[in-house]
């Protein structure tokens, strides 16, 4: 009896110890992987430097593709964080990991009417799955202090190193900055 019980204690452990694992896949020219536990997006931010790698972005349409037909492959939550953000007095959005203008110039994916700006306080981007359930994920400004899942990439050529979006000082304002570790 004291046998099934310990061997049924592991098994619960190694299921819930899987649960916290990422789906990890590779794509042309990176690696992403698709986190299953929630953070805002500063501690997604930090979650994927810590594990030397960045929030995802996508810099074309084929990159975009290839990322959804992997979140299709996974069903996650309707709302996911990618790598885009903007300063509460900019309206064009940016990449965090190179800061370069999300725009007509660069592959956009938004959902209809957006970014919408609501309210000037939806500074993140991610990626909405909508209608619900459907297999089509658009972009989508949002709070950047709601937990949500989110992607990180490790690009097969790593970029230069960037001063990250604190550096330059891009939230200064305190009440912006949901992240305690990041105010100090």
């Amino acid at each position: 009896m004291l046998f099934r019980f310990v061997t049924v204690l592991f098994l619960s452990y190694i299921s819930f110890c899987q649960g916290e694992l990422n789906a990890e896949y590779e794509l042309t020219g990176k690696s992403i992987y698709i986190s299953k536990i929630k953070k805002n997006w500063f501690d997604a931010v930090d979650y994927c430097k810590n594990n030397g790698y960045e929030l995802a972005t996508i810099e074309n349409e084929q990159e975009d593709s290839e990322i959804i037909n992997a979140l299709n492959k996974e069903k996650p939550d309707s709302q996911i964080w990618i790598g885009g953000f903007r300063h509460p007095n900019e309206h064009p959005f940016r990449w965090v990991i190179n800061f370069k203008k999300i725009d007509s110039t660069v592959y956009p994916n938004w959902q209809p009417k957006q970014p919408n700006y609501s309210k000037n306080d939806e500074l993140c981007l991610e990626y909405w799955n909508y209608p619900a359930k459907s297999n089509i994920f658009k972009w989508n400004d949002r709070k950047c202090a709601l937990e949500q899942i989110f992607i990180c990439e490790n690009r097969n050529t790593k970029p230069k190193k960037n001063k990250s979006f604190m550096e330059y000082n891009y939230f200064p304002d305190s009440s912006v900055v949901v992240n305690s570790e990041i105010n100090g």
